[in-house]
């Protein structure tokens, strides 16, 4: 096992706008665009673990069009290694207009087409020889024999960290088996109350009996952190907030690289929670920790 992190997922563009007031149904707004970036949960987090000197890949895939040199340059940037990377003919970049309201935003997915995701030997046994692997249950499901990769590079030690998003309940009838396979489960507000729900019953009690460590990101509210019979919470800090596009991405690339340096529980989430909070006070999805 080295140490390096393997994330796996895609990477976007972001349409930034600002929207004053959010329109009710029927009704129009008038927005003004701020800026294009790159952006995507994955991307955000791999280029912000970047940035502390850890060793990071990003397996995707990317469609050939005119965003393509734009996510390389990018990619290089921050020092994210995407030489595991596919070029696919058939699918389509991502895009998210997000809308900023009084420093709040609204995400609108435009889905691009998109193909499963077979990795070749070589990227499996990155996956295999990796410290962590950072992921959805969605990007998951997109790769081609997905549950046999699991399997395989977590019985070789590797550990998985799953960022639980309301869109991995959608089609829950095999999420046990990724929920099973993970080390580490982050949840935001959202992820949590859709949990409860799958579940039927209170949540924090329930991950207390699992043999791993759950988040729950609370934004202004700070965090709690469940591991086994012990609850570790962190109030969250008064900032003003400008963007708060990408502060659970920074939140979790900060956590995996205190679990890196091998910090302490507790340390790992303040210093987790203190990043989010310096994030949201600058517009723009990523920046160093």
């Amino acid at each position: 096992m080295k140490d390096y992190v393997v994330a796996i997922g895609t990477i976007g563009i972001d349409e930034y706008i600002k929207v004053d007031e959010w329109p009710v149904l029927s009704d129009k707004a008038i927005a003004q665009r701020i800026s294009t970036e790159v952006g995507g949960m994955i991307s955000n987090y791999s280029c912000n673990l970047a940035t502390t000197g850890v060793k990071t890949y990003i397996l995707q895939q990317f469609a050939n069009d005119e965003y393509l040199p734009i996510f390389k340059k990018e990619l290089d940037k921050y020092g994210v290694d995407y030489s595991y990377c596919d070029v696919n003919q058939n699918i389509e970049t991502t895009k998210c207009i997000v809308a900023n309201t009084k420093g709040e935003r609204t995400i609108l997915v435009v889905d691009g087409k998109n193909e499963p995701f077979k990795l070749s030997d070589s990227s499996i046994e990155l996956l295999r020889n990796s410290k962590f692997v950072f992921s959805t249950i969605p990007y998951l499901k997109n790769l081609i024999d997905n549950k046999k990769i699991i399997e395989s590079f977590v019985e070789k030690g590797a550990k998985l960290i799953i960022d639980i998003e309301p869109s991995s309940f959608i089609e829950s009838d095999d999420i046990e088996f990724y929920l099973s396979n993970s080390s580490i489960l982050i949840f935001n507000e959202f992820g949590i109350q859709k949990y409860s729900e799958y579940l039927g019953m209170n949540v924090y009690d329930y991950l207390k009996k699992r043999k791993k460590i759950a988040i729950i990101t609370k934004g202004s509210k700070g965090a709690d952190l469940i591991d086994k019979n012990e609850i570790i919470s962190i109030l969250g800090e008064k900032v003003k907030v400008v963007d708060t596009t990408g502060a659970g991405d920074m939140f979790s690339a900060t956590f995996t690289y205190g679990l890196m340096k091998n910090m302490t529980k507790k340390d790992a989430l303040r210093e987790s929670n203190k990043a989010a909070a310096e994030h949201i006070k600058y517009m723009g999805p990523k920046r160093k920790i």
